[in-house]
């Protein structure tokens, strides 16, 4: 069995370094891709005291040219640790059978061999006999020899030992999908200008996984397919046979989006007053795009906050109401939303934005993903100077208008909604009114979008979609009203 010396990563091969994080490439659900790199400076044997955690096909070795790793094998060594002792009972349970002389508060000195520390008592082989005194009677304690001071255990624990014949310098990069590092995106949006909005992203890094010194970064957007994530390369886990090949025949796996958004809307963001500069580049990588920022130095356990970039670009205040039913009718609220351009040459991922006037915090929601060059739409706050109210009647019931096989019959109704909606504010207001039902529409006023979904199997009716893009003029009042049709079961 090998021994080595208790450290928290240590390898072996003609005075090579231990390995470090090179570069580590994060999604926001706490899963890093993170790689390791092996200083090699011959052939020999490597052995890694702590090996990566990484997902199951995930975790692979990647030798420079001219090196050739021939096998990587998971053994059980034995690691043998000393500390110091911490109180005098442990130093005198250590030193039993030594001799001593002990000077008394109240008693002459005596010198004695140790023989046992019984509580608050010590016993001791003294040329009298054997005595046992208090410990708290004793003044000082004189080991004429050097005592044991060092307590000797031994653990046994796992390491990768990888075999390598090297024909030449290089490095071995061991790299795999890890949890315990996470970015969490966020922006800011200042409106201060009443025609160009200055567009604000950062990242926040959550490191729980390993000290991080002067790392490539990368912060990843997108939705990888993982889905072995949670289950640990075989080589490296611990579980038993049973334990490694269940999951799978089961096929368990994991949604790699159930965690990324509850993260993002749990992320603070804040308002910046100095000038921005961003510190990252980045690139498409098929259908994920990675935001790259070198020299990341960062220790287990800290936080950090990185700008990614910043930007201006027109934009517009929108005002929506979306019409819907729910518990209590239908929906009454106008939101206030600023609409603009995506202008930075890289996708906007999903992440909290919060938007700001001069300083002011003005609102907060979580934005879509926007790819570069495409328009985007970011909720501010409730509208309170535009008051709405849509209102829908019965106007008309044809009763048992449609029979169908099996006796069932259904009355043919019309239905009527009104929208009305009045601009208090001092300038006009553009709008998005949107109205959905289940029916065929049968008038409208003002000409809006109509998009009109499948009829699904057994059913009678179809969902249907209404769209305003009206301008409401200070003080004014829109109202627009539309009618449609729809089956309902005869009572």
């Amino acid at each position: 069995m090998i021994v080595i010396a208790a450290v928290s990563v240590l390898v072996f091969a003609q005075g090579t370094s231990a390995p470090s994080i090179t570069s580590v490439s994060m999604f926001k659900n706490g899963f890093s891709f993170v790689a390791h790199e092996t200083k090699v400076t011959g052939s020999g044997k490597y052995i890694i005291a702590q090996p990566p955690q990484a997902a199951y096909g995930t975790f692979w070795h990647l030798p420079s040219a001219g090196i050739e790793i021939k096998r990587a094998t998971v053994t059980s060594v034995e690691t043998q640790t000393t500390t110091p002792v911490h109180s005098l009972d442990a130093l005198f349970d250590l030193n039993k059978g030594k001799q001593v002389t002990l000077d008394f508060y109240d008693l002459p000195t005596v010198t004695a061999t140790l023989m046992e520390s019984l509580g608050d008592q010590l016993m001791i082989k003294a040329p009298d006999g054997i005595e046992i005194v208090a410990k708290s009677r004793i003044k000082r304690v004189l080991f004429p020899q050097d005592p044991t001071t060092q307590v000797k255990s031994t653990e046994t624990s796992r390491v990768l030992s990888l075999d390598v014949d090297a024909k030449q310098p290089g490095t071995i990069s061991t790299v795999g999908l890890e949890r315990g590092l996470a970015w969490l995106p966020s922006y800011s949006l200042d409106i201060s200008d009443s025609k160009e909005l200055e567009l604000v992203g950062k990242a926040t890094i959550i490191n729980d996984l390993a000290d991080l010194d002067n790392v490539d970064a990368g912060f990843i957007t997108g939705f990888p397919n993982v889905p072995y994530s949670n289950v640990l390369d075989p080589l490296i886990s611990n579980a038993s046979l049973d334990q490694m090949v269940l999951p799978m025949i089961d096929k368990v796996s994991f949604d790699p989006t159930d965690n990324s958004l509850v993260m993002q809307r749990a992320a603070k963001d804040e308002a910046q007053a100095a000038p921005y500069v961003p510190a990252g580049t980045g690139e498409q990588h098929e259908d994920l795009y990675v935001y790259h920022l070198p020299g990341v130095t960062l220790k287990k356990g800290d936080r950090a906050t990185y700008i990614l970039f910043a930007f201006k670009t027109p934009y517009d205040h929108l005002y929506t109401w979306d019409v819907s039913p729910s518990a209590g009718g239908l929906v009454q609220e106008v939101w206030h939303s600023l609409t603009f351009k995506n202008t930075s040459g890289k996708p906007l991922t999903t992440a909290v934005a919060t938007t700001f006037q001069k300083g002011q915090l003005l609102g907060q929601s979580t934005t879509d993903y926007t790819p570069a060059g495409v328009g985007a739409e970011v909720q501010i706050t409730r509208a309170m100077d535009i008051h709405a109210e849509a209102l829908e009647e019965e106007v008309s019931r044809d009763r048992a208008s449609l029979h169908l096989p099996g006796g069932s019959t259904y009355d043919l109704i019309t239905m009527k909604g009104t929208l009305t909606a009045t601009n208090h504010k001092s300038s006009a207001a553009k709008m998005r009114i949107s109205v959905s039902f289940s029916g065929d529409l049968a008038s409208a006023d003002e000409s809006p979008k109509v998009t009109k979904g499948a009829k699904g199997l057994g059913q009678l009716n179809t969902g249907t979609g209404l769209e305003w893009r009206p301008e409401v003029r200070a003080g004014a009042t829109l109202k627009v009203s539309y009618t449609y049709r729809l089956y309902a079961r005869t009572p």
